[in-house]
């Protein structure tokens, strides 16, 4: 019996052993991934993120400017509200145009640490969409802020492209820049409500994205074309 009970002890305790064991490695692999998690964040800000294309980029920068040309027709200059509605369908569909060649790339071409990284790059610039269309839509209730809105929009882009600068080109800094006089300028003209013409919107983004659009080039995809 003493034997028995001798026996039962020894497992016992060589299982409470084993379990304290696999607990205390449990714990440092959990320490292990959770180091090499904030590693790959950290070296996924070093490499510049190319899901964006100059072409594409460029290619919004240009519907702006013809935006621009096409707002006194579709547009009559007492419509605030269809000035809105106008310049929101535009960037519907570019921010379509672009999601759609960003969406192809992430669920054909990029590998698991392109698609990390394509992640990361929205969560940091996704915030500024979101306060755009809040912006837009707080409008809608005090028609006396849609002066305000060109300036609002070019300040909010700018905050968002300054945002996901970790992982774009430093470069993009100028363009944040524009963005941010541009939208001190159109603050001015908000008073007389001088921004709502159409080459506020037009010069603006038009211009904004085809700096954004050479930036990239400059950066990123002259180096592949070499």
């Amino acid at each position: 019996m003493m034997l028995f009970l001798f026996k039962y002890i020894y497992i016992l305790n060589y299982l409470l052993l084993q379990s304290k064991y696999i607990r205390l490695i449990n714990m440092k692999t959990q320490k292990v991934e959770n180091q090499l998690a904030e590693i790959y964040a950290q070296i996924s800000k070093t490499e510049l993120y190319q899901g964006f294309k100059a072409r594409p980029v460029a290619i919004t920068g240009l519907s702006g400017l013809v935006a621009a040309l096409l707002q006194p027709y579709w547009v009559e200059p007492q419509q605030i509200v269809m000035f809105v509605n106008f310049w929101v369908f535009i960037a519907i569909v570019n921010l379509t145009f672009i999601g759609s060649i960003l969406g192809y790339r992430y669920l054909y071409l990029e590998s698991d640490w392109e698609r990390t990284k394509t992640r990361n790059m929205l969560m940091q610039f996704g915030p500024c969409l979101f306060a755009g269309a809040l912006v837009t839509s707080v409008s809608n209730f005090n028609p006396d802020l849609i002066a305000y809105l060109p300036g609002l929009w070019s300040l909010i882009l700018a905050l968002g492209i300054l945002a996901a600068r970790p992982y774009l080109s430093n470069h993009l800094f100028w363009n944040v820049m524009y963005y941010l006089v541009a939208a001190m300028v159109l603050f001015w003209l908000a008073q007389n409500e001088l921004s709502l013409q159409p080459w506020g919107m037009g010069l603006t983004f038009g211009l904004g994205q085809l700096l954004c659009a050479a930036i990239i080039y400059w950066d990123v995809e002259r180096y592949e074309t070499e």
